[in-house]
């Protein structure tokens, strides 16, 4: 199992910052990078009650991964395992939507886990890891790739997560 793990810090208390952990609006911004090219990336989270045990739903652009809370530390740590993966990206053609079972099952998220830490001036960076397999081949080559490709998706959420905390937050006014 492969772990990617992103940081980023705001200019927002712990406190602030959680609001947008177990569940986030919407992201307005259109994807860059790999993410623009049809691979998978991260529009809105969603969350069932709260504590260990609620249900949380990431929505994708290829669909939705169900997860479970496993940890639930409010202002410090979110943690949770990913139930089920939706295709890795859209294959796009010239002849309209394609089922490419080459798209299913090779990349499976299976863990992931927010950590907020506090800083000095009352800041706070957060950490965004997750656990994920692959089944490309050769895995030399694709392992690169799909770490950068995690990275990218995390960074999306965590900026996004970013600027809602700094909004909400009179440090940043």
């Amino acid at each position: 199992m492969l772990e990617q793990t992103t940081t980023i810090e705001v200019n927002a208390s712990p406190e602030v910052v959680w609001q947008f952990i177990p569940s986030f609006p919407a992201i307005k911004d259109p994807p860059a990078g790999w993410l623009a090219s049809g691979v998978a990336y991260p529009i809105a989270s969603e969350i069932d009650g709260s504590g260990v045990g609620a249900t949380r739903r990431c929505i994708v652009s290829t669909g939705t991964m169900p997860e479970v809370v496993t940890a639930w530390e409010p202002d410090k740590k979110l943690e949770f395992e990913v139930k089920e993966t939706p295709p890795a990206m859209v294959e796009t053609n010239p002849f309209g939507e394609v089922h490419a079972p080459h798209l299913e099952g090779y990349f499976q998220a299976r863990y992931g886990r927010f950590v907020l830490v506090p800083l000095p001036d009352g800041r706070t960076r957060i950490e965004g890891t997750s656990w994920f397999v692959h089944d490309l081949w050769p895995q030399w080559y694709w392992e690169p790739v799909t770490r950068h490709t995690v990275s990218q998706i995390h960074n999306r959420v965590l900026t996004h997560i970013k600027s809602l905390a700094e909004k909400a937050s009179p440090l940043a006014k």
